[in-house]
């Protein structure tokens, strides 16, 4: 039986890593399964409580004991960043430190090491970039983006090792979208600002309102968008969501009209159901998947307006119709990614 290491950010609360490792763990057992051969995992989790369904063979390994997080890896037979972007130091040098560690004591002990569906980057520091190339430069890499995967080259990364992916979350479903009428909801999925972006933000969301749009609001990420989420919607009178488990998120996005994020993840979610969507620019990899809709969906601080927002609003049919035709694109990009995940596996 093979061991897989499955590292990530998981059970922080943050629904988009929660469905990243969702979507390898499934990936993995498909292959396993039609391969014949019987795959075992060990996931690393902030604590010991998973918030998701798990396959029966998986082990669960808290990131609260190192020491037993770096035996879990040297006995296991190979490592799987699942999603996400562990490798930047936009966020925080300190956690790009904790997983760079992880990841070399893995290739010390010869894993092979792969990142299935990850974004990489940004990074601020040189030094950043020189550790991270260390470990580009010996592990197989399947990227969300073509900016990641341009980044990686950059870094050293080998060419015949490095493939062009989307993220993970897009093989857990592709439905085919809706033809009959959604409910008119405009679900806004926020998270923390500075708070002259915060009242800019107040005011295009009110402008909205004003006109008589259905708006919820939602926390993607409880733990950091909590607040932000109960403060919009004392001020504008209206929901807001909170999650209580995998299968909310994916029910609540069967009573969506149109998304509005800050977040990635209900992004990726959308396009999956045929939704239009518009996203603020606050994330490289907001913008990277937007870029496959012209980024005519794309919103910027200095350009955000009750008029603009109000603008794209009436845009909708228009953007659902994009909406469609990028999913299409995406879950074929998508098979080419289980491909290539088949390959590396079965080598």
């Amino acid at each position: 039986m093979t061991c897989f290491f499955v590292l990530g950010y998981y059970g922080f609360g943050n629904w988009g890593d929660e469905l990243s490792l969702l979507a390898s763990l499934r990936a993995l057992e498909k292959i396993g399964e039609e391969s014949g051969r019987s795959f075992s995992y060990r996931v690393l989790l902030r604590h010991e409580r998973p918030l998701i369904p798990f396959p029966a063979d998986v082990e669960v390994v808290s990131r609260e004991h190192f020491l037993a997080v770096l035996r879990k890896i040297r006995t296991a037979d190979a490592v799987v960043v699942g999603g996400g972007s562990l490798l930047q130091d936009a966020s925080s040098f300190r956690s790009l430190l904790y997983y760079l560690v992880l990841l070399r004591w893995a290739l010390l002990w010869r894993k092979p090491l792969l990142f299935y569906g990850c974004g990489l980057g940004p990074f601020r520091h040189p030094l950043s970039r020189f550790m991270v190339s260390s470990v580009l430069r010996r592990a197989f890499l399947i990227l969300r983006d073509e900016e990641s995967k341009a980044l990686a080259l950059q870094l050293g990364a080998a060419p015949s090792r490095t493939f062009l992916g989307v993220d993970p979350v897009f093989s857990l479903s592709c439905p085919a979208p809706r033809k009959v009428l959604h409910s008119g909801k405009f679900a806004v999925f926020l998270r923390s600002v500075d708070h002259e972006k915060e009242e800019a933000l107040f005011l295009a969301l009110q402008a909205l309102r004003a006109q008589g749009v259905e708006m919820e609001l939602a926390a993607f990420h409880r733990e950091l968008d909590e607040s932000v989420v109960e403060l919009f919607a004392r001020r504008l009178g209206v929901p807001g969501i909170f999650f209580a488990d995998i299968e909310a998120v994916f029910r609540y996005f069967e009573t969506v009209e149109m998304v509005f994020s800050l977040r990635l993840h209900p992004l990726v979610l959308a396009t999956m159901r045929g939704i239009p969507w518009v996203a603020l620019n606050v994330d490289p990899k907001i913008e990277a998947l937007s870029s496959f809709f012209g980024k005519e969906n794309l919103l910027f601080w200095e350009n955000l307006s009750p008029q603009v927002l109000l603008t794209l609003y009436g845009k909708k049919e228009e953007l659902r119709k994009r909406t469609e035709a990028v999913r299409e694109l995406l879950a074929k990009r998508e098979e080419t990614m289980q491909e290539h995940l088949r390959a590396l596996l079965l080598r």
